[in-house]
């Protein structure tokens, strides 16, 4: 599992010149406060043949107490990668990066108010003594100091060190197109066969017999005989 760190980083404000033109003057000089990083670019590509998951863990400094304030867990597919933004304005923040594979590269810069990649940070293994503090209470009173830098060791070390670091700023995604209008209503389908006829019921009872009529009128009286 690899794990990385961009250790704690400072982000207090700081005077920016503004060279805003006035009526008085053509350009004049203003100096307004200003963080060096307002959101924080990650990119992370992966070269493992298979889907890896990733978790992106972020932690800003509040007093003498570090509070997780992010918590973001995703995959990226094999040969893909993945670009995310996170707010970090505060005066001191860290962020971690937790990959199932070993073979991902990770890129984190910071972007100014202006929507300018103005800062990269570097981001660097954790110590195995340090990976505790990803669970760590927010009611914790302990103050977490910065990472410090990895010692150089044998040239495979100093090779691997050399594929995480941070590369150039990727530009912002461009926004979704619209949603295309909905096709035209398929062909009604064919109608069923008839089913079978059903069996002749059995024949009914016989009716009681009816009434006996009325007694017709009496014949007229044949002629007398001769």
């Amino acid at each position: 599992m690899l794990q990385l760190t961009t250790g704690l980083v400072e982000n207090i404000f700081t005077l920016a010149t503004d060279m805003a033109p006035t009526c008085i003057v053509p350009i004049k000089a203003v100096s307004i406060p200003n963080r060096p990083s307002v959101t924080l670019g990650v990119k992370i590509s992966n070269g493992d043949p298979t889907a890896v998951s990733i978790e992106i863990k972020g932690f800003r400094m509040n007093g003498t107490t570090k509070e997780e304030y992010v918590s973001d867990m995703f995959y990226i597919d094999a040969e893909n990668l993945a670009l995310r933004q996170y707010y970090v304005q505060y005066d001191e923040f860290e962020f971690q990066v937790f990959s199932s594979s070993q073979t991902v590269e990770v890129s984190v810069w910071g972007i100014n108010s202006a929507g300018k990649s103005a800062t990269t940070y570097r981001v660097l293994p954790m110590e195995v003594n340090n990976v505790t503090g990803l669970i760590e209470s927010v009611w914790s009173t302990e103050v977490i100091g910065p990472i410090g830098l990895t010692g150089v060791g044998s040239a495979t070390e100093v090779n691997d060190a050399k594929e995480v670091q941070a590369t150039g700023a990727t530009g912002l995604t461009g926004l979704t197109g619209a949603t295309g209008p909905t096709g035209a209503t398929g062909p009604t389908g064919a109608t069923g066969l008839t089913g079978l006829t059903g069996a002749t019921g059995p024949t009914g009872a016989t009716g009681p017999t009816g009434a006996t009529g009325l007694t017709g009128l009496t014949g007229a009286t044949g002629p007398t005989g001769a």
